[in-house]
């Protein structure tokens, strides 16, 4: 071994003779007797309609609060109880009840999991039995069908109904009174009728949204959220393995013209990608001036968006980022399909980063690189991620954000500085940085068994609570259940499990924390994957025949120094069946290994298609 080897492995394992003392490995990770105590409330920890309930009953204070302000009494209920009718139809509850529902909301500082509906029996008594209902129902749609026709004759009609069901059916069932057929009638909204006279294209055309994009007059009034995959590949700056191309996610202020957050990611656009950019774009730039010395100046953008409008991707119609926003108290608008000049600023500005920034750095025209087989990104110029982070923060902060248009009409720190100071300054978010992590995390069903619960087959949690709280949910078989989780996709240290029970989530740390919180949901599946694509390289499966024939080599001599007689004795039927066994998975492994290989010829596997059900051991891992 010569000397710059035995120094590299001197550095690998320290020894007293190597001269490099071996110091402890500072973990991330708490000790073993503790767990993290941090519980939340989220409307996710309730039933579907519980949870849908609250967001109705969202939905109607809102209106209230655009209506009146933060400030309204029963009376101005009242008043606006037949327009919250039209608009919200026959599920409107009391104008009491919508007052309760207000000083509860209030009272909790406008959280929505105050407004989740408490568990209580009711009165279960119905006042029309079930058979009427079909009836009462096509005497609904009749009236509302029918030209001319009154509800005096429309409940003559229904009256005749019910009297030849009883007839027919030997029943005695009688009808409520015409006033309470009339308070029915009164529950459709205007749509409702529309739709049941004309057709559900004639309501929506009725009430269709009009009207072009609004002006603005504060900051994050109006915010743009967009995507676009950079024309630039990346490898990552420690360990080399290529990333691919980042997408990059933008929030736009259209009042100021200002960048308000963005989120740099390897994954196509998604739920992660969005929430991210939202944390960056809601909380203080403080980690700026600390991450990048190399920035100059100030970046002052900072808040809740009022409305962010978006396009019809997948991502901005999950159910986890529609509640986000609900609880964020963001509203979200739809972008009109095949209009993207309605939504050009942010489309602007992706082509500036493009044609601008991008255009001179190595690595800029390349492909798909998983693709490339020789592909070497020792060998070719390519940025690392780090790098690329930088270069966008310098970018954006000291370029774009002090940078004049093309008009010279606008700076987009100075507007953000005089909208600020001249009109209501944008909203800040109240809660720490991991409630709001927590508010933007992703929701998932997972098995728990008391290993924990694991996210794909790789990563696995465990704590005192989650234990306990399996020995709760269990039976007595001890067979695994099913639970509700959140998880920062950016950060897989921790989980948080829904407690049924209490409502509530509990944090459980990763077993391997380490690992776990040195990387992101979409880095732990590249990691996967690279591992995957190491070991098939470096597999050779005529070494593992040649030693599988030495050990059938062994036995046969152990039969061979045996007589006939004494060879069944001394070896035994076990020994035997071992035997025809080795020989089995000898065939079988080597049949398996010819299908693969022709398999792998015909196939090229995509980098996005990231397989997660590989089981890795990720203990000793480390993504710095």
């Amino acid at each position: 071994m010569s000397d710059e080897d035995t120094k590299r492995f001197g550095e690998l394992f320290p020894s007293s003779r190597s001269g490099i003392v071996s110091k402890p490995k500072e973990t991330l990770s708490l000790p073993l007797w503790k767990d993290i105590d941090l519980v939340f409330k989220d409307v996710f920890g309730v039933s579907e309609e519980r949870r849908d309930e609250a967001i109705h009953r969202y939905n109607v204070l809102e209106f209230l609060i655009e209506r009146y302000g933060k400030n309204f009494s029963k009376k101005e209920i009242d008043d606006a109880f037949p327009i919250l009718e039209e608009k919200f139809g026959s599920t409107m509850p009391s104008a009491i009840s919508i007052y309760r529902y207000w000083r509860a909301f209030k009272k909790s500082d406008f959280q929505l999991s105050s407004l989740i509906p408490k568990v209580t029996a009711g009165n279960t008594v119905k006042n029309v039995p079930e058979e009427l209902e079909p009836l009462i129902q096509k005497a609904i749609k009749d009236y509302f069908s029918a030209e001319e026709q009154t509800a005096a004759s429309a409940y003559l009609t229904l009256e005749t109904e019910v009297s030849r069901y009883n007839e027919t059916n030997n029943t005695q069932y009688s009808l409520f009174s015409i006033q309470s057929f009339r308070n029915r009638l009164r529950k459709h909204s205007e749509y409702e009728k529309i739709m049941l006279r004309k057709g559900k294209s004639a309501a929506d055309a009725t009430f269709r949204k009009v009207g072009q994009r609004p002006a603005t007059t504060r900051v994050l009034e109006r915010v743009e959220a967009d995507h676009t995959r950079l024309d630039l590949f990346v490898i990552d700056e420690r360990h080399g393995i290529p990333l691919g191309r980042p997408w990059l996610t933008l929030l736009y202020d259209t009042h100021t013209k200002s960048i308000i957050g963005f989120y740099l990611g390897f994954e196509p656009p998604s739920y992660l990608s969005v929430s991210l950019a939202l944390e960056n774009a809601i909380l203080p730039k403080d980690y700026v001036k600390e991450s990048y010395p190399s920035v100059e100046t100030v970046w002052p953008c900072y808040g809740l968006p009022e409305h962010l409008i978006v396009d019809n991707g997948a991502e901005f119609n999950s159910v986890d980022f529609k509640i986000a926003c609900k609880e964020l108290k963001i509203k979200v608008k739809k972008n009109p399909t095949k209009k993207p000049w309605l939504k050009g600023s942010v489309e602007r500005y992706f082509r500036t980063i493009n044609n601008r920034l991008l255009s001179r750095i190595p690595g800029k025209s390349f492909t798909n690189i998983f693709e490339r087989k020789d592909y070497d990104p020792l060998k070719n110029a390519v940025i690392d991620s780090l790098l690329l982070q930088e270069m966008i923060h310098i970018w954006i902060v000291d370029m774009y954000q002090n940078g004049k248009n093309g008009l010279e009409s606008n700076i987009p720190n100075l507007s953000w500085n005089d909208a600020v100071n001249s009109s209501i300054p944008p909203r800040p978010f109240k809660g720490s940085r991991d409630e709001l992590k927590f508010s933007l995390g992703k929701n998932r069903k997972v098995s728990l068994d008391k290993n924990g619960v694991r996210l794909g087959t790789t990563i696995r949690y465990s704590s005192v609570r989650l234990a306990r709280y399996f020995g709760h949910r269990t039976c007595k078989n001890m067979k695994s259940v099913r639970v509700r989780i959140k998880y920062d996709p950016s950060c897989l240290g921790r989980v948080y499990v829904l407690d049924e029970t209490k409502e509530e989530f509990f944090a459980v740390e990763a077993i391997d924390a380490d690992y776990a919180y040195s990387v992101s949901e979409w880095l732990h599946k590249t990691c996967c994957n690279y591992a995957r694509r190491y070991i098939r390289k470096n597999y050779n499966h005529r070494d593992v025949v040649t030693a599988w024939r030495k050990i059938l080599d062994i036995i046969d001599e152990a039969f061979e120094k045996t007589d006939q007689n004494k060879r069944r004795n001394y070896l035994g039927t076990t020994t035997t069946t071992r035997v025809q066994r080795v020989k089995e998975h000898t065939e079988r492994a080597s049949s398996t290994a010819k299908t693969q290989q022709q398999a792998d010829k015909v196939k090229s596997v995509h980098n996005d298609e990231l397989d997660w059900d590989i089981k890795v051991n990720t203990r000793g891992w480390s993504i710095e």
